[in-house]
């Protein structure tokens, strides 16, 4: 794995002050998200219903938008609802699910 190159920038995410704010806040997000050189954390709130559309043509031809998983999903279609925010309306995309082992012990 290559160390991420020194223009990657971070994307804060704050929480809304209204339910009002919430969907411009969410919106603006995922606008950013879907940029090149953005590293975005977000809850899996973001993982359904959300379009993480694609405009920038060099992230496309890098491969598209990559999303980690890092949580286990209960529901398998949760699970493939957050696959599905990595290549929205025929964008290209990759997707990978890494989960901590101490995580896992409660699962049956």
């Amino acid at each position: 794995i290559e160390p991420p190159s020194q223009d990657v920038r971070a994307v804060k995410y704050l929480p809304p002050t209204s339910a009002t704010d919430k969907y411009s806040v969410i919106d603006q997000t995922i606008r950013v998200a879907a940029s090149r050189a953005r590293v975005t954390l977000a809850t899996r709130a973001f993982g359904r219903g959300s379009d993480f559309v694609c405009t920038d043509a060099l992230l496309k031809s890098e491969g598209g938008l990559h999303v980690i998983q890092t949580f286990w999903s209960p529901d398998n279609s949760e699970e493939v609802q957050i696959k599905g925010r990595t290549c929205r309306q025929d964008n290209p995309g990759s997707y990978r699910q890494i989960l901590w082992a101490n995580d896992l012990k409660d699962i049956q």
